[in-house]
Protein backbone atom coordinates (compact mmCIF):
# COMPACT_ATOMS: atom_id res chain seq x y z
CA UNK A 1 0.00 0.00 0.00
CA UNK A 2 2.95 2.62 1.10
CA UNK A 3 5.04 1.23 -2.40
CA UNK A 4 1.31 2.22 -4.46
CA UNK A 5 0.74 5.84 -2.25
CA UNK A 6 4.63 6.74 -3.10
CA UNK A 7 3.69 6.12 -6.82
CA UNK A 8 0.67 8.30 -6.39
CA UNK A 9 2.57 10.84 -4.84
CA UNK A 10 5.69 11.33 -7.80
CA UNK A 11 2.73 10.78 -10.67
CA UNK A 12 1.22 13.52 -8.94
CA UNK A 13 3.38 15.64 -8.06
CA UNK A 14 5.03 15.21 -12.05
CA UNK A 15 1.26 15.91 -13.28
CA UNK A 16 1.14 19.11 -11.80
CA UNK A 17 4.49 20.45 -12.71
CA UNK A 18 3.74 19.64 -16.32
CA UNK A 19 0.30 21.31 -15.94
CA UNK A 20 1.80 24.40 -14.87
CA UNK A 21 4.59 24.40 -17.70
CA UNK A 22 1.60 23.70 -20.24
CA UNK A 23 -0.46 26.65 -18.82
CA UNK A 24 2.54 28.63 -18.88
CA UNK A 25 3.22 28.19 -22.88
CA UNK A 26 -0.27 28.36 -23.34
CA UNK A 27 0.53 31.79 -21.52
CA UNK A 28 3.32 33.32 -23.48
CA UNK A 29 3.26 31.42 -26.49
CA UNK A 30 -0.46 31.97 -27.57
CA UNK A 31 -1.67 34.82 -25.51
CA UNK A 32 -4.45 33.08 -23.32
CA UNK A 33 -5.64 33.74 -19.74
CA UNK A 34 -6.12 30.53 -17.62
CA UNK A 35 -7.90 29.29 -14.80
CA UNK A 36 -6.58 26.22 -13.45
CA UNK A 37 -9.13 24.03 -13.13
CA UNK A 38 -7.23 21.24 -11.31
CA UNK A 39 -6.82 24.33 -8.49
CA UNK A 40 -10.20 23.48 -7.77
CA UNK A 41 -10.00 20.02 -6.48
CA UNK A 42 -11.88 18.99 -3.82
CA UNK A 43 -10.47 18.01 -0.27
CA UNK A 44 -11.61 14.29 -1.32
CA UNK A 45 -9.12 13.93 -3.82
CA UNK A 46 -11.60 14.76 -6.53
CA UNK A 47 -10.40 16.27 -9.45
CA UNK A 48 -12.63 19.16 -10.47
CA UNK A 49 -16.80 18.65 -11.62
CA UNK A 50 -19.23 20.74 -14.00
CA UNK A 51 -22.12 20.39 -11.75
CA UNK A 52 -25.15 19.60 -14.51
CA UNK A 53 -28.67 19.10 -14.16
CA UNK A 54 -27.93 15.21 -14.96
CA UNK A 55 -25.34 14.86 -12.34
CA UNK A 56 -21.34 15.82 -12.57
CA UNK A 57 -18.89 15.72 -15.08
CA UNK A 58 -14.55 16.13 -14.66
CA UNK A 59 -13.38 19.07 -16.75
CA UNK A 60 -10.34 19.25 -18.18
CA UNK A 61 -7.04 21.38 -16.33
CA UNK A 62 -7.47 24.49 -17.62
CA UNK A 63 -10.15 27.13 -18.83
CA UNK A 64 -8.19 29.36 -21.15
CA UNK A 65 -9.59 33.16 -22.23
CA UNK A 66 -8.74 35.67 -24.37
CA UNK A 67 -10.43 38.82 -25.73
CA UNK A 68 -10.02 38.90 -29.51
CA UNK A 69 -11.94 41.31 -31.61
CA UNK A 70 -14.53 42.11 -29.36
CA UNK A 71 -15.19 38.74 -28.16
CA UNK A 72 -14.34 36.40 -25.38
CA UNK A 73 -13.01 33.15 -27.05
CA UNK A 74 -13.08 30.57 -24.23
CA UNK A 75 -10.97 26.91 -24.69
CA UNK A 76 -10.69 23.97 -22.21
CA UNK A 77 -7.30 22.36 -21.96
CA UNK A 78 -6.19 19.00 -20.52
CA UNK A 79 -2.79 19.05 -19.55
CA UNK A 80 -1.39 15.36 -19.78
CA UNK A 81 2.53 14.53 -18.57
CA UNK A 82 3.88 11.10 -20.47
CA UNK A 83 6.99 9.46 -20.06
CA UNK A 84 7.08 8.33 -23.49
CA UNK A 85 4.91 7.73 -26.41
CA UNK A 86 4.31 3.57 -26.43
CA UNK A 87 4.73 1.41 -29.43
CA UNK A 88 1.50 -0.03 -30.46
CA UNK A 89 3.10 -3.12 -32.98
CA UNK A 90 -0.28 -4.03 -34.20
CA UNK A 91 -0.81 -0.48 -35.65
CA UNK A 92 2.40 -0.01 -36.05
CA UNK A 93 2.64 3.90 -34.45
CA UNK A 94 3.89 5.90 -31.59
CA UNK A 95 0.42 6.18 -29.58
CA UNK A 96 -0.75 8.07 -26.32
CA UNK A 97 -4.13 7.97 -24.47
CA UNK A 98 -6.22 9.26 -21.80
CA UNK A 99 -8.30 7.22 -18.98
CA UNK A 100 -12.02 6.69 -20.86
CA UNK A 101 -14.03 8.02 -18.26
CA UNK A 102 -12.68 11.13 -18.40
CA UNK A 103 -12.56 11.49 -22.31
CA UNK A 104 -16.19 11.19 -22.35
CA UNK A 105 -16.79 13.12 -19.58
CA UNK A 106 -14.58 15.98 -21.90
CA UNK A 107 -16.91 15.03 -25.05
CA UNK A 108 -19.88 16.06 -22.24
CA UNK A 109 -18.43 19.57 -21.29
CA UNK A 110 -17.49 20.29 -24.75
CA UNK A 111 -21.06 19.77 -25.67
CA UNK A 112 -22.28 21.33 -22.68
CA UNK A 113 -20.52 24.68 -22.75
CA UNK A 114 -19.81 24.53 -26.64
CA UNK A 115 -16.82 25.45 -26.32
CA UNK A 116 -13.65 23.55 -27.55
CA UNK A 117 -11.81 20.56 -25.50
CA UNK A 118 -8.07 20.22 -26.27
CA UNK A 119 -6.19 17.33 -25.33
CA UNK A 120 -2.06 18.14 -24.45
CA UNK A 121 0.38 16.05 -24.57
CA UNK A 122 3.87 16.54 -23.17
CA UNK A 123 5.92 13.63 -24.06
CA UNK A 124 9.32 14.08 -22.48
CA UNK A 125 11.45 10.69 -23.34
CA UNK A 126 13.17 9.60 -26.30
CA UNK A 127 13.78 6.53 -25.13
CA UNK A 128 11.18 4.26 -25.83
CA UNK A 129 10.32 0.99 -23.27
CA UNK A 130 12.16 -2.20 -23.25
CA UNK A 131 9.00 -3.47 -23.75
CA UNK A 132 8.66 -1.45 -27.05
CA UNK A 133 11.86 -2.11 -28.42
CA UNK A 134 11.32 -6.12 -27.96
CA UNK A 135 8.08 -5.48 -29.78
CA UNK A 136 10.01 -4.18 -32.83
CA UNK A 137 9.64 -0.32 -32.38
CA UNK A 138 12.00 2.58 -33.37
CA UNK A 139 14.76 3.04 -31.21
CA UNK A 140 13.69 6.44 -30.70
CA UNK A 141 10.50 8.19 -29.56
CA UNK A 142 8.85 11.03 -30.62
CA UNK A 143 9.20 14.18 -28.26
CA UNK A 144 7.64 17.62 -26.95
CA UNK A 145 4.23 19.21 -26.78
CA UNK A 146 1.19 17.74 -28.85
CA UNK A 147 -2.04 18.57 -28.82
CA UNK A 148 -5.22 18.22 -30.94
CA UNK A 149 -9.37 19.40 -30.59
CA UNK A 150 -11.52 16.20 -29.31
CA UNK A 151 -13.77 17.32 -32.17
CA UNK A 152 -10.97 16.02 -34.10
CA UNK A 153 -9.76 13.08 -32.01
CA UNK A 154 -13.19 11.60 -31.55
CA UNK A 155 -13.26 10.16 -35.13
CA UNK A 156 -9.80 9.40 -34.86
CA UNK A 157 -9.56 6.60 -31.79
CA UNK A 158 -7.43 4.12 -32.76
CA UNK A 159 -8.50 1.83 -30.44
CA UNK A 160 -9.91 1.15 -26.67
CA UNK A 161 -7.96 -0.82 -23.99
CA UNK A 162 -6.98 -1.60 -20.44
CA UNK A 163 -4.03 -1.55 -18.74
CA UNK A 164 -3.37 -2.88 -15.41
CA UNK A 165 -0.85 -1.75 -12.37
CA UNK A 166 -0.98 -2.33 -8.85
CA UNK A 167 -3.97 -4.56 -8.94
CA UNK A 168 -6.05 -2.37 -10.74
CA UNK A 169 -7.63 -2.03 -14.02
CA UNK A 170 -7.93 1.33 -15.86
CA UNK A 171 -9.68 1.82 -19.35
CA UNK A 172 -8.16 4.14 -21.90
CA UNK A 173 -8.46 5.50 -25.28
CA UNK A 174 -5.45 5.80 -27.63
CA UNK A 175 -4.76 7.81 -30.82
CA UNK A 176 -1.73 7.76 -32.81
CA UNK A 177 0.96 10.13 -33.08
CA UNK A 178 0.66 11.52 -36.36
CA UNK A 179 -3.18 12.12 -35.54
CA UNK A 180 -1.41 15.05 -32.89
CA UNK A 181 -0.27 18.11 -34.04
CA UNK A 182 3.05 18.95 -32.25
CA UNK A 183 3.48 22.29 -30.89
CA UNK A 184 6.52 22.63 -29.15
CA UNK A 185 9.75 20.92 -28.33
CA UNK A 186 10.14 19.44 -25.01
CA UNK A 187 13.06 22.63 -24.18
CA UNK A 188 10.70 24.95 -25.18
CA UNK A 189 7.86 23.81 -22.71
CA UNK A 190 9.91 22.30 -20.15
CA UNK A 191 13.10 25.90 -20.30
CA UNK A 192 10.48 28.40 -20.67
CA UNK A 193 11.44 31.48 -19.17
CA UNK A 194 8.31 33.66 -17.47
Amino acid sequence: MEREYQHFRGAFATGRLSESRIARWLIHEERWNILPAYDLEQATGKGPRLFTPDGELVVPDLLAMKFHENECLLAWYEAKHKTHFTWYRRARSWQTGVDLRHYLDYLKVQELTGQEVYLCFFHEGFMPSASDRANGSPSVCPTGLYRQSLRILMDLEDHRGEYQRDGRRYQMVYWNERDLVRVATVEQVKYRQT
